[in-house]
């Protein structure tokens, strides 16, 4: 694949768009990176595997309690059809949220013994809450993203960070209560909402009508029904997927060892994680307008494509000559294995950098059975790598290079079905 001119990007709107959401993340992965050795001494990889357990299960549901409608927010070419949507997606996320709730007061000692803690006991109650602000922000994020408000996308992840960090280190200094990494995330979570839903009320209060709400949205549901029936399953599977490894660490090792493994997805993960997001958030609704007016998206995928590309090499280059000495000396002796597991896991992290946000091409060409499909065979080839793990007794060392090699493998096959969708003119 040829790649364009980089030199092309920095003089267009695109570039700007990017600038804008990239700006704010870059402010906002400093808090956590920088935060982090201080939290790798006030709490320890137990705390850390707790948390990991908690962001799993709320990611997770968090994800699929609105059914991927707010996928559709950007789609409609009338913006009250837009609003009607949002608040589909607000309402579905709200009445799962409470049916989880039921479900995990119910069998809230069967969850706590599948995955081998006692302290997740505790947090069942809360979890709905926190999946439910999860999927609300989500939905918000969307309809700003329509409306080319990338400022307020950009705040509100700013002040997510800051209150996240905030929360966590005041908690964990001063020891007021205990679970400080959690409280903070929960915090975090409810302040990004706050900052993003004032953009979306002054839209809804315009709206002087919603006559007929239940019958146009009867009808915007019939319309947009690909995105639960398939485009669900497949991010259902993709989070099992990219969650399964924490679930099967705590099970089949220890806390501790999922706290080492889940400080590595942390450190490294997230703030690229905020950058891939800020690049797919612009190349979703740049590659959407081109393909209303050309049919394809390949200007827009080979600009997005160039971008992650040239992050993905000078971050991820240097860092596996390093990544080892670094960890111990940031995070503290206590944290020596992480670093061995993250030279390991570096190759897959950098691919997934480039992968994530282009994958938002299934949803601009509506190709959600394909999504599917390869999100399904990612979630059976990590399954079967947890059934042999534990089958041969891997340590956690094989464990990890054994999946770093075959779902990197499998997110190469994925670019190279992306950039067949949004190349080919579609009629």
């Amino acid at each position: 694949m040829k790649l364009p001119d980089i030199r092309g990007l920095k003089n267009s709107i695109y570039f700007k768009n990017v600038l804008t959401l990239v700006s704010g993340t870059s402010v906002a992965q400093l808090i956590p990176v920088l935060i982090s050795p201080i939290l790798t001494r006030l709490y320890s990889p137990e705390d850390f595997g707790l948390l990991a357990l908690i962001v799993s299960i709320s990611t997770i549901f968090g994800s699929l309690v609105s059914l991927k409608y707010e996928l559709a927010i950007v789609l409609p070419k009338e913006n009250k059809k837009a609003l009607h949507i949002t608040l589909v997606s607000l309402i579905f996320s709200f009445v799962f949220s409470v049916i989880l709730l039921f479900v995990f007061i119910i069998f809230k000692g069967a969850i706590s013994e599948l995955f081998n803690n006692k302290y997740l006991n505790e947090w069942l109650v809360i979890l709905p809450l926190i999946i439910f602000l999860i999927s609300a922000y989500n939905s918000l994020r969307f309809y700003s993203l329509r409306n080319n408000n990338f400022k307020i996308i950009a705040k509100s992840t700013i002040l997510k960070s800051v209150f996240l960090g905030f929360t966590q280190l005041s908690l964990g200094y001063f020891k007021v209560i205990n679970f400080g990494l959690i409280i903070g995330y929960l915090v975090s979570n409810l302040v990004s909402n706050l900052a993003i839903f004032n953009f979306f009320k002054k839209d809804f209060l315009k709206e002087k009508s919603f006559n007929g709400f239940i019958p146009k949205s009867k009808k915007l549901i019939s319309r947009y029904i690909d995105f639960p029936k398939y485009t669900l399953p497949s991010v259902m599977s993709n989070n099992i997927s990219l969650h399964l490894n924490n679930f099967f660490i705590s099970s089949a090792f220890s806390q501790s060892i999922l706290g080492f493994y889940s400080l590595v997805f942390k450190s490294l993960s997230m703030p690229l994680a905020l950058i891939g997001n800020a690049i797919g958030d612009v190349y979703f609704k740049k590659a959407d307008d081109e393909r209303k007016q050309y049919g394809n998206a390949l200007k827009a995928f080979k600009k997005s494509f160039s971008a992650l590309l040239l992050i993905s090499l000078l971050i991820f280059i240097p860092s596996y000559f390093f990544i080892e000495h670094i960890f111990a000396f940031v995070f503290g002796k206590d944290w020596v294995e992480a670093g061995k597991y993250a030279k390991i896991l570096l190759p897959l992290i950098a691919v997934r950098l480039i992968v994530s946000p282009l994958s938002k091409t299934c949803t601009v060409f509506e190709k959600q059975k394909l999504a599917f499909i390869w999100q399904i065979t990612l979630l059976l080839f990590n399954s079967l790598i947890c059934i042999f793990a534990y089958a041969n007794n891997w340590d956690m060392i094989f464990f990890l290079k054994i999946y770093t090699l075959i779902i990197t493998l499998h997110y190469l096959l994925f670019l190279f079905l992306l950039y067949n969708i949004a190349s080919i003119k579609n009629k």
